[in-house]
């Protein structure tokens, strides 16, 4: 976006400087102009404070734009700079994602959270271990989407899987010796297909495991052979479901779900892996969907009088679900 200046009684504005990445701007009574800059990808995140001297009895720039910043993890809005031109505000927009981690106790209520990951960055769980002792998780720390482990009661991230793409998802294997993942060399061409990849749990060298389109998710249940895809077809308005080994290749196709083709509904796979539990947003109320794979059939449960669900998780006996439900009035874990 261009900034111009105008005569405060009329007259033609004239342009003073463009920044495609700039994102606000204040002018302040010591004839600077302060504003923030995107940084370029793969930091694109992130934003920056730089300022420019302008001579404003000509609104011409009278020098080169100046870095006054070096941060990461803020996105700075909404500037605004007080009358001594000492002072500058500003919004961060910025929407951190950390991992906390509670005790569930056997009535089902959540001990008291304590947080888990302690990087300035966007941190997004995914997988536990069979132990239940750790968490393999990813996290845009470096840049770009990388996939780390840490142990409950240690401090730090070890480092799983690193490389110049993003490396997002990872879910362990029906029989826990392996972790796929989803691997997205070439961020912005979404017309490429998503690499599920796979490596061993106490890692190693990633194998090929399939291919499938933009917004596909992976889920396993533990014991069992196959796993489950989901991919939308947006041609047909469709969510599609799909049985696979982890060595590779799909089994059978197992459902077709009519969907929004914009949306990603959030679901996930009964421990036995006969069923998925599909988050249905609703007008009036928001519900949770339930389809058995084999057969298709179907029933849906209202969640109350709950709006803004957007996740799901099947407890771990099977007999209910863990949804997170956000709106204007606060956010909150429901056990379902």
């Amino acid at each position: 976006p261009a900034i111009g200046a105008a005569p405060l009684l009329g007259g033609l504005g004239s342009p003073l400087f463009a920044a495609p990445a700039r994102r606000s701007f204040c002018w302040s009574s010591d004839r600077r102009i302060s504003y923030s800059l995107q940084e370029p990808p793969p930091n694109d995140r992130d934003m920056n404070l730089w300022e420019l001297p302008i001579d404003p009895s000509h609104a011409k720039i009278s020098g080169a734009p100046r870095r006054i910043t070096n941060w990461a993890g803020l996105a700075l809005l909404d500037l605004s700079v007080s009358t001594d031109g000492k002072h500058l505000v500003f919004v961060n927009a910025g929407f951190q994602k950390d991992l906390f981690v509670a005790g569930l106790e056997s009535q089902g209520s959540l001990e008291q959270p304590r947080r888990l990951t302690l990087e300035g960055r966007n941190n997004l769980p995914s997988a536990w271990t069979p132990d239940g002792q750790a968490l393999f998780f990813y996290s845009d720390r470096n840049g770009n989407w990388d996939i780390f482990r840490q142990r409950l009661l240690e401090r730090k991230a070890q480092n799983f899987i690193l490389g110049p793409g993003d490396q997002t998802e990872p879910r362990l294997s029906p029989d826990a010796a392996w972790v796929l993942y989803w691997d997205y060399v070439e961020k912005s061409a979404e017309s490429k297909p998503m690499r599920l990849l796979r490596v061993p749990i106490s890692s190693g060298a990633p194998e090929p495991v399939l291919e499938a389109r933009r917004g596909a998710a992976v889920r396993c249940a533990s014991g069992h052979s196959a796993c489950v895809l989901s991919e939308p077809d947006k041609e047909n308005g469709e969510l599609v479901f799909t049985g696979f080994n982890r060595l590779g290749g799909r089994v059978n196709e197992m459902l077709r779900l009519a969907a929004d083709p914009g949306a990603s509904p959030a679901w996930d796979l009964s421990p036995d892996g006969s069923t998925v539990a599909i988050v249905d947003v609703d007008e009036r109320k928001d519900r949770i969907r339930l389809v058995a794979l084999e057969n298709g059939s179907a029933r849906s449960i209202a969640v109350g009088q709950s709006e803004g669900l957007s996740g799901i998780s099947w407890s771990a006996d099977g007999r209910g679900w863990f949804v997170t439900s956000s709106s204007l009035r606060g956010s909150a874990v429901l056990k379902v």
